[in-house]
């Protein structure tokens, strides 16, 4: 269980460092394309102003927190961790079935 755990930590440390460069060297541009993205897609849906209102609000939340590299790192972090984690409790719950079995 340990390994697997080490294993998921390890691999989040790499994703949010890669991504760290991605967005730095893409000039933090992910953010803006995000909120075009969804604008267009929230009017193409129909959506009433006042969804589309709190929808900017939301995504200008995450610009402001953005700014700060700590919390960058985190939100980042929490898109990988909690899954790699999950997978590993479950494998090491797995092998320890199987290696009572034997």
């Amino acid at each position: 269980m340990i390994i697997g755990l080490s294993i998921s930590v390890i691999g989040s440390v790499f994703y949010v460092v890669t991504w760290g460069f991605v967005d730095g060297f893409s000039g933090g541009e992910f953010i803006d394309k995000y909120e075009a993205s969804t604008m267009l897609q929230l009017k193409e849906e129909g959506a009433s102003a006042a969804e589309i209102k709190l929808v900017k609000e939301d995504i200008d939340n995450y610009r402001e927190m953005y700014k700060n590299p700590i919390t960058k790192m985190l939100i980042t972090s929490i898109e990988i961790l909690p899954v790699g984690i999950v997978v590993s409790l479950i494998n090491a719950f797995i092998f320890m079935y199987l290696g009572r079995k034997k």
